[in-house]
C-alpha cells in the first residue's frame, strides 16, 4: 500500500497537471511530474530515466481523475519491476483510462456538478441578499457556497483517486464500475434542475415584493413558474401535466385573495 508521504507528495503534484499543457503532447509534462515520486522509489539509474521518458509521451484526461491513473501506473510499474509485467502495457492502459476518465469527469463535474453549484450559488446569494438587505453579503454567501460545493468533491476524488487507483492496478475498472457512475450523474442531474427551478421561482417572486405587494403574491408567483419549470425537466403524461396547472393556478388564485 502507498504511504501518506508519498501519496500526498503525488497529491500535491496532480494540482499542477495543467501547468505545461502544450497542444503538442498535452498534459504529459504534468504527468510525468505527478508521478515522478513513485518512480523514485521503484526504479534507480538508468530504468529510472526510462521510466521518466515512458511518461512523456501524450497525455490528456480531466484533470481531477488523473490521481486514479496515476495510481495505476505507479502500481504496474512496480509489478513490472518486479518482472510479473510488461511494460509495454502499462502505456496502453494508461491510454485506455485516460479516455474512459474524461469522458465519465467532463459530463460529472463540467455538464452537472458546476452549473449546479452555480445554481445553488446564486439561489442562497438571493435569498441572502432579500432577507439581509446587503448585497454584499449575498454575494459572499454565493461565492462561498460555489467554491465549497465544486471544489470540495473535486479535493476529495484527487485525494481518494490516486489510493483507488494503486490499490485496484489492473482491475480499476471494475472498482469504477461499482461506483455506478451514471446514477451519479443522475442525481446530479436532477439536483441542477431542481435548484434552477428554486433560482427562477425567487426571481420571479422578487417582483411582487420589489412593488410592495406582499408575500402572497410573491408566493403565488414562485410556486405556479416553479410547478412549470418542473413539468418541463421531468415531462410526464398531459392529463397529469394539466392537472398539475390547474392546481398551481388555483392555488394562486386562493393565495392572492
Amino acid at each position: 500500500m502507498m504511504n501518506w508521504k508519498r501519496r500526498t507528495e503525488i497529491f500535491l503534484r496532480s494540482l499542477f497537471l495543467q501547468a505545461c499543457w502544450n497542444w503538442e503532447r498535452m498534459q504529459n509534462f504534468g504527468f510525468a511530474f505527478c508521478v515522478e515520486p513513485g518512480l523514485r522509489r521503484i526504479y534507480t539509474g538508468e530504468a529510472l530515466r526510462e521510466a521518466r521518458l515512458r511518461h512523456l509521451d501524450t497525455f490528456n484526461t480531466q484533470p481531477y481523475l488523473a490521481g486514479m491513473i496515476a495510481g495505476v501506473v505507479l502500481r504496474m510499474e512496480r509489478v513490472a519491476a518486479n518482472g510479473d509485467g510488461r511494460v509495454e502495457r502499462i502505456e496502453t492502459l494508461k491510454r485506455a483510462l485516460a479516455t474512459a476518465l474524461a469522458a465519465i469527469g467532463d459530463v460529472c463535474f463540467w455538464a452537472k456538478l458546476r452549473p449546479l453549484s452555480v445554481a445553488a450559488a446564486l439561489t442562497v446569494g438571493s435569498v441572502v441578499w432579500v432577507l439581509g438587505g446587503a448585497a454584499r453579503g449575498g454575494f459572499l454567501a454565493g461565492a462561498g457556497v460555489f467554491l465549497g460545493l465544486f471544489n470540495l468533491p473535486a479535493v476529495w476524488i484527487r485525494w481518494a483517486g490516486i489510493r483507488l487507483g494503486y490499490e485496484n492496478g489492473e482491475a480499476v475498472a471494475a472498482a469504477i464500475e461499482r461506483m455506478n457512475c451514471q446514477r451519479l450523474i443522475g442525481r446530479l442531474q436532477n439536483a441542477g434542475r431542481v435548484a434552477t427551478a428554486v433560482l427562477a421561482a425567487l426571481a420571479l417572486a422578487a417582483w411582487p415584493l420589489a412593488a410592495g405587494r406582499g408575500w402572497k403574491e410573491a408566493l403565488a408567483h414562485g410556486m405556479i413558474f416553479a410547478a412549470c419549470l418542473l413539468l418541463q425537466a421531468h415531462p410526464i403524461s398531459v392529463l397529469r401535466a394539466y392537472g398539475a396547472l390547474v392546481a398551481a393556478g388555483l392555488f394562486g388564485a386562493l393565495t392572492l385573495q
